[in-house]
């Protein structure tokens, strides 16, 4: 079975295509080279490889001029009474899937609403349809959103992992391609 990667930018490795469906299972059988991916998500899977190309904290996020705008940091027990976006299960990276549990045991009185993904929860926060907490690389600059921190001991990595066996040159040349973008070598 031929081996592809999907890029952002096929400019950079034509010959590379990354599938990210199942991308763990997939690596760990060796019908994928390479995948981005939270390093909880590799941490206990035999056989994989991982570079870390960037950390981040979790954050509230919540359009200007919200009730909660302007507070320094933000807990749980601030939330109550909100409108919380949550990130569907399918989407969900296991670190914000454990934020989102938290949130679901210690804010009781919440409106729930659900997005497919980061990309469509910003514009959801924009619009007034609720708050959400999310990593922060997720949130793209804009005047019309505050991240504001939010008070937890987690922390979210992202990385590229890899079938740990002895990677192809293109292979190599992606990750190196990952790091050097990211600034990790």
């Amino acid at each position: 079975m031929e081996r592809r990667f999907y890029l952002v930018d096929a400019q950079v490795l034509p010959e590379v295509f990354l599938k990210v469906v199942r991308a763990k299972e997939l690596l760990a059988s060796g019908q994928l080279d390479a995948a981005f991916m939270s390093r909880i998500c590799v941490s206990d899977t035999v056989g994989l490889s991982y570079a870390s190309l960037f950390h981040g904290h979790f954050c509230c996020v919540v359009p200007v001029g919200h009730r909660l705008a302007e507070y320094p940091t933000l807990s749980s027990r601030d939330l109550e009474g909100e409108v919380l976006i949550l990130l569907d299960a399918v989407h969900c990276p296991p670190e914000m899937d454990a934020i989102q549990a938290q949130l679901l045991r210690e804010c009781r009185n919440v409106t729930l609403n659900f997005s497919g993904s980061s990309l469509y929860t910003v514009p959801m926060i924009e619009g007034g349809l609720g708050i959400a907490v999310m990593p922060n690389f997720v949130c793209p600059a804009s005047d019309k959103i505050r991240l504001i921190p939010f008070e937890t001991e987690s922390d979210i990595e992202y990385g590229i992992a890899w079938h740990s066996g002895d990677p192809s040159d293109k292979v190599r040349k992606f990750i190196h391609a990952a790091r050097t973008a990211y600034g990790t070598l």
